[in-house]
């Protein structure tokens, strides 16, 4: 893949995901391994960003993709939950987390998943309505996230729905560690993704702090609409 690879970064980001998904089912986020679910947070987090995807399936998003898709349990949930969907695809760079989308879709023939990064989406412009990113920004370094958030901008046509770690709130100022299995974290504000999406032709539309108020909000999810 020809993406540029600063220091290694994403191979070793590769590397940890494949290692939760042979671990764990690729639940990296449960507190013991072995137990193979989200953490309340994690679950309450996609509660959000289904509700918040749903207000661009009721206004006509027929196309969806799920961009750092992982074991692909958002993308599973969000084609169950709405019939009228014609397409949802995961795409992400660990091949052992795809695996287990694919297992876990089924016979659905609306789901599919295709390893891609972030960074060079491997997409024609404007393939989906709707473009979701979810738990995966913070892991772009900060130099790199504009042109992330550009090619999400890029295969949207109309909708996207991101998450991003809140750089504002007093969690990420004071209490998280800045890495995670060794590697840093890169949070960031809602105003400076909106500026970066701004020339693409995005617009804020929605946003919501979870658990609340922001400066007390680990993650933050913003719905732009062109």
């Amino acid at each position: 893949m020809s993406t540029r690879d600063a220091d290694g970064i994403y191979a070793r980001w590769r590397a940890v995901f494949d290692r939760y998904a042979v671990e764990s089912d690729g639940f990296y986020s449960s507190a013991a391994r072995a137990q193979r679910r989200h953490t309340l947070f994690q679950t309450a987090l996609r509660r959000l960003l289904l509700g918040l995807a749903g207000r661009a399936v009721r206004d006509g998003a027929r196309t969806v993709l799920d961009a750092g898709c992982g074991r692909g349990d958002f993308a599973v949930a969000l084609a169950r939950r709405h019939a009228r969907l014609r397409r949802c695809t995961g795409a992400d760079f660990s091949p052992a987390s795809l695996a287990i989308g694919r297992r876990d879709a089924g016979a659905d023939a609306r789901l599919s998943f295709v390893g891609a990064h972030l960074l060079e989406l491997p997409f024609r412009t404007g393939s989906f309505d709707l473009v979701v990113c979810m738990n995966v920004l913070h892991h772009v370094p900060a130099d790199d996230q504009p042109r992330a958030l550009s090619e999400l901008a890029r295969v949207a046509t109309g909708w996207l729905l991101l998450e991003v770690k809140n750089a504002r709130s007093l969690y990420h100022r004071h209490i998280h560690p800045g890495r995670v299995d060794g590697i840093p974290v890169h949070p960031a504000t809602a105003r400076d993704v909106a500026r970066i999406l701004a020339p693409c032709g995005l617009t804020l539309a929605g946003r919501r702090g979870l658990p609340g108020p922001e400066l007390l909000s680990p993650s933050l999810c913003l719905l732009f609409r062109r």
